[in-house]
């Protein structure tokens, strides 16, 4: 979720520009359309959609349950039948001014919050897991609630980060959970 083709530009551009490969002119347009972005993303957190006869009706033409308190735009584009261009017609405030391309973005960033959250989470702990080194002279064989063949296996390979073990055939999440634990406790 987090590596599709329509945010490439904002995630690489400022890598290319780094290299002198993206022209600040276009590193400016870019800046710009990420700041319509966010605050189309704002707009869509703080914009109120009150349980009234043309939403029900608009959003009973789409095979969505009414409204029966209000809310916001962004929970209601979270519904997997609508869609924010289904829903301009109702809203009262002026969306005219922002691309269609920054819209669909917007639209694509709101209904799949949840999955690209759970997304950042698991890179940051993969990260951790990178960052976290295991000394030389650990010692696998004391580590209880590992597996036997995980033992095994650590002792025999000596990874040198949490990552390099959590990739070892053999190695269970939960082994690495417990082998977490036990280098905490050894570097302090």
């Amino acid at each position: 979720m987090l590596l599709r083709h329509d945010n490439a530009h904002a995630r690489l551009s400022p890598a290319g520009n780094a290299l002198g490969l993206v022209p600040d002119t276009r590193m400016a347009s870019i800046n710009a359309s990420q700041s319509e972005l966010a605050s189309l993303l704002e707009r869509l957190d703080s914009t109120r959609i009150q349980p009234q006869d043309s939403a029900n009706a608009l959003l009973a033409g789409l095979g969505s349950s009414p409204l029966t308190e209000a809310q916001t735009l962004s929970q209601l584009l979270r519904r997997p039948e609508v869609s924010l261009r289904e829903l301009l017609p109702i809203i009262a405030d002026d969306f005219s001014r922002y691309s269609y391309e920054t819209l669909s973005r917007a639209e694509i960033e709101t209904k799949y919050a949840g999955y690209i959250l759970r997304q950042l989470r698991d890179i940051d702990k993969r990260r951790y897991l990178e960052e976290t080194s295991i000394p030389e002279d650990f010692l696998y064989d004391d580590l209880e609630g590992v597996a036997i063949e995980a033992r095994e296996k650590l002792s025999r390979l000596r990874p040198a980060s949490l990552g390099q073990a959590s990739r070892i055939a053999g190695v269970s999440p939960s082994d690495i959970s417990v082998l977490s634990l036990y280098v905490k406790a050894a570097g302090r």
